[in-house]
């Protein structure tokens, strides 16, 4: 996989875990090719492919409303009880707005990116961050900030994202963003020896 389709991948994955607006049930379509091209293309993954086929299926069926509220249960709920909080404090130090959204954001400053002052640890500020260092080509930065942030919660919450969605939709999220971090981990010689 070359550095342009890992920043694209990051970027979908980025859209993904957003509210899912009306746009977005517009920009469906458009997301499903980009999707099933990437599987097809460059995953060339069986399993994936026939989780996403449900997955697609499935949210086809399902009204924009039930969508947006399993994301709302998912991923706004009142924390602590949120079942899978977006937010790299909520899992490495149990609360929000912790030392690591403080941390993550120095990063974001090192390139002089603004980001809501109270979302800097969310899951698509980080994914999308990446996507940036990789445009950018600072993949010494890029490597650093998944070893030492994506690295360090991200597992963990696609996780428990497989295990408490309701929907097939963000059940196939959740594996297909743990397989690109286990692919990310090769890209980047993390865990090798």
């Amino acid at each position: 996989m070359d550095v342009k389709e890992r920043a694209e991948i990051y970027k979908l994955l980025s859209q993904l875990f957003f509210y899912p607006e009306d746009d977005f049930f517009e920009k469906l379509p458009e997301i499903e090719d980009f999707i099933a091209q990437i599987l097809d293309e460059v995953y060339d993954s069986e399993n994936l492919l026939a989780q996403f086929s449900e997955a697609m299926e499935e949210l086809h069926t399902l009204p924009p409303q039930e969508f947006q509220a399993e994301h709302t249960r998912l991923f706004i709920n009142s924390f602590p009880t949120l079942p899978t909080p977006p937010y790299e404090s909520a899992y490495r130090e149990m609360l929000l707005m912790g030392d690591y959204a403080e941390e993550v954001g120095k990063y974001y400053s090192l390139y002089n990116l603004e980001v809501p002052e109270d979302l800097p640890d969310h899951i698509s500020y980080e994914l999308d961050f990446m996507r940036f260092l990789l445009e950018e080509g600072d993949l010494e930065l890029a490597r650093e900030f998944f070893e030492e942030h994506i690295l360090q919660w991200v597992p963990d919450f696609a996780s428990d994202l497989k295990n408490e969605s309701r929907l097939k939709f963000y059940r196939f999220v959740a594996n297909f963003l743990d397989d690109f971090l286990e692919r990310e981990k090769r890209e980047f010689e993390i865990g090798e020896q």
